[in-house]
């Protein structure tokens, strides 16, 4: 802690300030700084400096003896900005920006290319050279003299051939046709470590993904069901097979959808469709009868008769609904014993 109890009788000062504060002392000449003010103040106080390019700022003792304070900051960013273009330069690149940024600011770029990008300013210190101008010298020195055959010798050794003519380094694209006819586009890098035919490769796991026993499978669901499979070959779960059901249906169904339980469409849904016996038992439920004989649909009216004698005509979907006699509801709802149609009920009743 800084003191003026610290000087010594016999010790006077040099300077009024720096003399008072040995860390300051050290800051001022690590930095090649001048200290312009000539009264202690306090270690708490703002001191006027002049650094060697003659740029006089203010700061704080504390802040100037920090381990990690820079000097003039003037200075450190007139000595960013120099750094900055003189690594654009070593690098061949062009600097977009007219000063530094910051070490966490993209700064952009452009090479001699007219390629551009970005990079922040801390990496920027570590190199600025273009990304893309360095993996390709980086192809060019990796590239093999004798690229080109070796992946034509590669493409045969595996009943293929290579399409091009030209070899510009393992990263670069080629075109294939392997044994089967199928054509596509690979890195050569990726040929060379023993990648090949995507195609062929899709269609081995296709293979490897069916069913050994895949036609058993589907004969023993349409027996379950009374029907039969009418297809000779299995093709895997996805193919498309010919099957009927007990009532003489065929359709082409999915394999994968016969081995999770589906079946006949048409069935399914004559088993959903209502029929005359339906009415019948709709109408004893209610203590009725349906005189009809014959069934259309749901919305076709059909004549019915209530347990007191009332006839009329109704679609049996709104039997099913909740409906039924109109006049029996109407007669319940008289509530007046002296009223004509009250006695009426009555006598209809009994």
């Amino acid at each position: 802690m800084d003191s003026a109890s610290n000087d010594h009788p016999s010790n006077p000062p040099q300077h009024p300030v720096l003399s008072r504060s040995p860390r300051l002392r050290a800051a001022v000449q690590r930095f090649g700084l001048v200290c312009l003010d000539q009264q202690w103040l306090g270690a708490k106080a703002q001191y006027r400096f002049r650094c060697a390019r003659n740029h006089e700022f203010v700061r704080l003792v504390d802040s100037l003896c920090q381990p990690k304070a820079g000097g003039c900051r003037v200075c450190v960013v007139e000595d960013r900005d120099t750094r900055l273009f003189k690594l654009a330069g070593s690098a061949g690149v062009q600097c977009l920006e007219a000063r530094w940024l910051g070490r966490d600011v993209a700064h952009r770029f452009r090479c001699h290319c007219g390629r551009e990008w970005t990079r922040i300013g801390s990496h920027v210190l570590r190199s600025a050279n273009c990304p893309s101008c360095k993996v390709r010298r980086h192809g060019q020195c990796m590239r093999l003299k004798d690229g080109l055959s070796r992946l034509q010798q590669t493409a045969a050794a595996r009943g293929g051939t290579c399409l091009a003519s030209r070899y510009e380094g393992g990263g670069h694209t080629y075109a294939f046709r392997c044994a089967q006819g199928h054509t596509w586009q690979s890195l050569g890098r990726e040929v060379m470590r023993r990648s090949w035919c995507p195609e062929c490769a899709r269609l081995r796991k296709v293979v490897n993904y069916r069913h050994q026993d895949g036609l058993a499978l589907l004969q023993q669901k349409a027996a379950a069901r009374g029907g039969v499979c009418l297809s000779d070959t299995y093709n895997g779960s996805i193919a498309r097979y010919h099957m009927r059901c007990a009532q003489g249906h065929e359709w082409m169904a999915g394999g994968k959808l016969i081995l999770r339980g589906n079946w006949c469409a048409a069935c399914a849904h004559d088993a959903k469709r209502l029929s005359i016996d339906d009415a019948h038992q709709a109408a004893a439920a209610r203590g009725g009868q349906c005189l009809a004989q014959v069934y259309v649909n749901s919305t076709t009216k059909l004549h019915w008769l209530c347990h007191r004698g009332h006839s009329w005509h109704a679609a049996l979907a709104a039997i099913r609904a909740g409906h039924w006699c109109a006049e029996c509801a109407y007669m319940a709802k008289i509530t007046n014993p002296d009223s004509k149609a009250w006695r009426r009920y009555r006598n209809a009743r009994d």
